[in-house]
């Protein structure tokens, strides 16, 4: 593109965190109306650089340009007043007030009175009529589902009419196949307008579809800015990862080890749950990985959460090796041989101010413990195993977990887990933010678990994680299980076929 259509560039950035050099002379360029992927291992320098931009970290050297105009901006505010808006993957919304009052923070509309409330609910419904969002402006945010809290940060940081730069990192995490097509579609909108992106995801698919154009960072260094038309998936990792790749599937023949002629490790007959779970059934078996696939609301992690005993079993029966359970709890869950790595390890999973060992061995303490005293060299035994077995980065098991990297983080949950000693394996979307590298490492451990003979049930948004990794395929819609697919039937056309023409009436068992 010519120089004059260039919007951002980043010369030369240098920054260093103590004993960290976190991102070593990196150059970056944006034209006007250009979607940025920026690429990289968690740890690469990607959320740093955007730091550095939007004024909360400092650069050491080096210079930035927008517009034309050389600056350093004092803190997000003045970004955002220069028209750079910025949407973080932890969403900072404060969940006891309104939409509303999070869209317009630190903004908020006034008259002679005070705040002007009812300017800004109509300042916001202006707004999502917009960008097309159908949410309540008076709702409480902690009433909102994940996704449609996602919303209302990407409206806030679009709040600013005079936004011609958007910062997005990982803004569709949380949204299911529908609401992120609707998202691109935005998207799509604003770059015919002019609008710039920076664009942060770890779903490759995603930069294949909104992306013009992709920057690689590794280990705080510029890699290289390349042309999605000019690339595929398979190169653009081997660039992020500095080395060729061969990514995991499960072996197909596997399904040949697996003896489904015995009772299944679990079996879900017609289960139901509050609103949410009507009528789902399906079965594990020792050293099988199911996959359950179906769109944001049709019920997998609450299934999931009925089997490990978080939500109450209203209808139906759950049976281990053919035997009726009453899981009424995550102890009873433990005792059966259950675990359960939940879909957001943040607010569920980990206990961040914990050191790594504590965290991993939280599921077993019993087997540590005499007389409620705890075995340290037992516990130190067990952390160290699982740590050198499972690759978790760590300098030591006394590292408080929220220091470690997200896919370690997602590891220390795996490893607590497995040191439970489990026969079934709940892993709901374990790849969720996490880079790629640390997602094929995840694969792989997942198809060793199976390949030891546990049952693992599988949930992921991603459909092609779903079809690479399972044995079998649990089709659900609506809190309903509408079809199974297993071996070579499992395909994209497949699934998405069995969803779109689900038929059913309401309190009809499928």
């Amino acid at each position: 593109m010519a120089a004059d259509k260039t919007v951002l560039e980043m010369k030369n950035i240098t920054k260093n965190f103590p004993g960290v050099l976190a991102l070593d002379n990196v150059s970056i360029s944006v034209n006007k109306g250009e979607i940025r992927a920026l690429s990289g291992e968690n740890g690469a320098g990607k959320t740093t650089l955007v730091k550095i931009l939007t004024g909360i970290f400092t650069k050491d050297s080096g210079e930035i340009i927008f517009k034309g105009n050389r600056v350093d901006f004092a803190d997000p505010k003045k970004a955002e007043e220069a028209g750079i808006s910025t949407v973080y993957q932890e969403l900072n919304l404060i969940p006891y007030l309104t939409v509303a009052e999070n869209v317009y923070l630190s903004s908020f509309p006034t008259n002679a009175m005070g705040i002007n409330w009812e300017k800004m609910i109509q300042m916001t419904e202006a707004l999502f009529k917009k960008l097309n969002i159908d949410i309540d402006p008076s709702a409480i945010v902690n009433s909102l589902g994940a996704a449609s809290q996602q919303m209302v940060a990407i409206a806030r940081a679009l709040r600013n009419e005079h936004c011609d730069f958007l910062i997005l990192d990982e803004p569709t995490s949380s949204l299911d196949t529908e609401e992120v097509e609707h998202l691109f579609s935005f998207i799509r909108n604003l770059k015919n307008q002019g609008v710039s992106f920076i664009f942060i995801t770890h779903r490759l698919e995603e930069i294949f579809n909104i992306c013009d154009s992709a920057t690689v960072l590794k280990d705080g260094k510029y890699v290289g800015t390349f042309q999605i038309k000019d690339i595929n998936q398979q190169k653009l990792v081997e660039y992020m990862l500095g080395r060729e790749v061969v990514a995991a599937k499960r072996q197909k023949q596997n399904n040949e080890k697996i003896n489904r002629q015995g009772s299944p490790i679990i079996e879900l007959k017609n289960v139901q749950s509050g609103h949410a779970v009507k009528n789902i059934s399906f079965s594990i078996y020792p050293g099988e990985i199911v996959g359950i696939a179906g769109l944001l609301g049709s019920g997998r992690t609450e299934t999931a959460r009925v089997i490990f005993g978080c939500d109450k079993l209203d209808g139906g029966k759950i049976l281990m090796d053919g035997k009726e359970v009453k899981i009424s709890n995550s102890a009873k869950a433990l005792k059966n041989r259950i675990a359960f790595c939940t879909e957001n390890r943040r607010v569920d999973g980990i206990i961040p101010n914990m050191e790594v060992k504590n965290n991993i061995v939280l599921n077993s303490l019993s087997a540590i413990s005499r007389f409620g005293l705890v075995n340290n060299k037992k516990r130190n035994k067990i952390a160290e195993q699982y740590v050198d077995k499972l690759n978790i980065k760590t300098p030591t098991t006394k590292q408080h977990v929220k220091f470690l990297s997200g896919g370690n983080q997602q590891k220390v949950m795996i490893a607590r887990s497995l040191a439970s000693t489990p026969r079934l394996i709940i892993l709901d979307e374990p790849t969720r933010g996490i880079d790629v590298g640390a997602k094929v490492e995840v694969e792989r451990l997942m198809h060793e678990m199976a390949d030891s003979g546990i049952g693992i049930l599988f949930i992921s948004s991603e459909l092609s994680e779903v079809i690479r990794n399972s044995d079998r395929v649990v089709v659900v819609r609506d809190g309903r299980t509408v079809g199974e697919l297993s071996e070579k039937d499992i395909s994209l056309v497949n699934i998405t076929n069995m969803i779109a023409n689900a038929q059913y009436e309401e309190g009809e068992a499928q």
